[in-house]
């Protein structure tokens, strides 16, 4: 999550805040990574989730905030 050695550990979760989840969805639908093809959690606490994991088992936890 950071270029700086000690700023994060393997497996960290960040939860980010977006406007529209159902068009990154699509939008991350249309890349030609394989690996990548996330869903998405309608049924979330916070609201629909879709997390998203690197390499190094971090995770974007993405966010579309009930209103």
């Amino acid at each position: 999550m950071s270029e700086h050695h000690g700023d994060g550990t393997p497996g960290s979760v960040v939860w980010v805040p977006v406007d529209d989840l159902p068009v990154l969805h699509a939008e991350l639908g249309q890349r030609r990574h394989a690996g990548l093809r996330p869903g998405i959690d309608r049924r979330a606490p916070g609201g629909p989730t879709m997390d998203v994991t690197d390499p190094f088992g971090n995770v974007l936890r993405l966010c579309q905030a009930n209103r």
